[in-house]
């Protein structure tokens, strides 16, 4: 996201590949943003009622929070995740990736510390990593294609969430519900924000119960027979 981000507003200069490609090849493993370029935010500010982006201004980090809400939907996530989500998602994808002793990973690990002599404390202050270096290792690579799936992480479904839509004449009826005055644009926008809320909130308990009763659907239990399937 980050990537496409900053090619679209010329931060970055070539192709995906490219980009990659330049990361890997330079000492410090790091992402250069293009000449004349080294100013500008890493995520744009969303000017939502243009409906453009501000590509000198950073984004405030509610809207990096609602365009993790925005995709789940469209993902069919049927829980609301965060954006450090993403960070515990990958945490989770490394943890599980096959295990082969004798596959370098290029991370300071007890293995490599035992190898130079190092000991645990060593290890945990970072000395061990000094003299591994940065790491040239791909394991994004290597996490598509090990292609772990959790039985116990969350639900997803193949429906997808569609905001609704309402008439001015709809509008009107909820913010007389609400006791608010239509011209007040401030109250009635937070009126309609907590009404997506609840639609969503709904969409996800009842895509819940659809996939609970799918046929085929594997539910996993636990030593004393109740379902564990919505432990998140």
């Amino acid at each position: 996201m980050l990537l496409t981000s900053a090619m679209r507003i010329g931060a970055l200069i070539g192709t995906i590949e490219e980009i990659l490609a330049g990361i890997a090849s330079r000492g410090d493993k790091t992402l250069q943003w293009a000449e004349g370029r080294g100013s500008s935010p890493v995520l744009c500010s969303f000017e939502t009622a243009a409906q453009h982006v501000i590509i000198t201004k950073p984004a405030m980090t509610d809207q990096l929070r609602q365009t993790t809400l925005h995709a789940s939907l469209k993902a069919g996530f049927l829980v609301r995740p965060i954006p450090h989500d993403i960070r515990r998602g990958a945490a989770k994808d490394v943890a599980h990736l096959p295990l082969v002793p004798t596959a370098a990973t290029g991370l300071a690990n007890s293995s490599v510390a035992a190898e130079l002599g190092q000991s645990a404390r060593s290890l945990e202050l970072g000395i061990t990593a000094a003299y591994v270096g940065n790491r040239n290792d791909d394991s994004w690579k290597k996490r598509v294609d090990a292609s772990f799936q959790d039985p116990f992480g969350l639900d997803v479904t193949d429906n997808v969430y569609k905001r609704p839509r309402w008439t001015r004449v709809e509008l009107d009826r909820i913010y007389r519900e609400e006791g608010v005055d239509p011209s007040d644009r401030r109250a009635t926008r937070t009126v309609r924000v907590n009404r997506y809320k609840e639609h969503q909130q709904k969409w996800r308990s009842g895509e819940k119960i659809e996939e609970l009763h799918r046929p085929g659907k594997l539910v996993p239990f636990s030593k004393d027979g109740m379902s564990i399937s919505h432990n998140f």
